[in-house]
């Protein structure tokens, strides 16, 4: 049964359903947080980046709950066991009187369109043996739905990269790319530029820091995304190292002194070492992307 649920982990990551998944059993809490009586005039839609959105039908509640925010955050939170979210948005409609049927004929309009698309759309020879693995490690009763329940998902996704979607490398949730160059999508994005500005100030007083260091005062950072914005850093250091080098009217001893100060700081943050445990292969690795820097500088000794 453990091997089902890495597996299924494993599916649901891939996928980008995982954080789906778990926002929807944080949004489940919601009544146990508002109460039987405020549960009747709210409804939780989404949680986005850490923000919780509720929907509320009554303008008097939406004022009294607007006053008790900071304290709903508190007992949400609790509720969930960790910080999932930092703030609440409030929104006043009427979804008691919404005409449910209008929402429902565009969810089967969406499920017949992508039926009828994803006609044209076939898994190969791998992927199907790969299905057939996933499938083999759950109990029997569950392979006929699990099996059409994976297969559906794959040709969803395909179905969207096909259409030009990207896998996001952080979340490896797909979305539609602007240009070739973008790696992530736009909720990952914001969060990177976020983190950019805390790690900046990390790694500007101590360059060798681990994530392991900044876990401890920061638990909500997110490994993938500390490894995303380590190595923005450390681009930009090697942008700027290559710029100065490739500058032939600077002064040859200002510029040499500049190089150095910027290599100490560079190599320091590409290895993680404190600079006492720092060697002559430490140095000559971490500029082993930039070689015409490292003969530069030794020969200039």
């Amino acid at each position: 049964m453990e091997k089902i649920g890495q597996s299924v982990d494993l599916f649901l990551l891939k996928a980008g359903l995982k954080e789906q998944l778990m926002n929807r059993d944080y949004l489940a809490l919601w009544s146990k947080v508002a109460g039987e009586y405020i549960v009747h005039y709210t409804r939780p839609l989404a949680i986005k980046e850490k923000k919780l959105l509720i929907e509320v039908t009554d303008s008097t509640w939406l004022y009294h709950l607007t006053l008790l925010k900071s304290r709903i955050i508190t007992d949400f939170n609790t509720a969930a066991g960790c910080k999932v979210i930092n703030d609440i948005k409030f929104f006043n409609a009427d979804f008691h009187t919404r005409v449910s049927l209008q929402e429902k004929n565009l969810v089967f309009k969406k499920e017949e369109e992508f039926s009828s698309e994803e006609e044209n759309i076939t898994m190969d020879h791998g992927e199907e043996e790969n299905l057939k693995k996933a499938v083999l490690l759950s109990p029997e009763p569950f392979h006929p739905r699990l099996s059409k329940f994976l297969k559906k998902s794959c040709l969803y996704l395909k179905q969207h990269q096909k259409k030009g979607a990207r896998t996001c490398h952080s979340c490896r949730d797909l979305f539609n790319a602007q240009n070739s160059r973008e790696e992530l999508c736009p909720h990952c994005t914001r969060m990177v530029k976020s983190w950019l500005k805390v790690l900046k100030i990390f790694f500007k007083r101590t360059p060798w820091l681990k994530y392991n260091d900044i876990l401890q005062q920061y638990p909500s950072l997110d490994d993938k995304v500390f490894c995303i914005c380590k190595n923005e850093i450390i681009n930009k250091y090697k942008r700027r190292l290559l710029k100065i080098l490739e500058n032939k009217r600077a002064d040859d001893k200002i510029k040499k002194r500049v190089l150095y100060r910027l290599v100490q700081r560079y190599v320091l943050l590409v290895e993680a070492k404190e600079p006492v445990f720092i060697e002559q292969a430490d140095m000559i690795r971490a500029l082993q992307d930039i070689p015409d820097l490292y003969l530069y500088l030794d020969n200039s000794r």
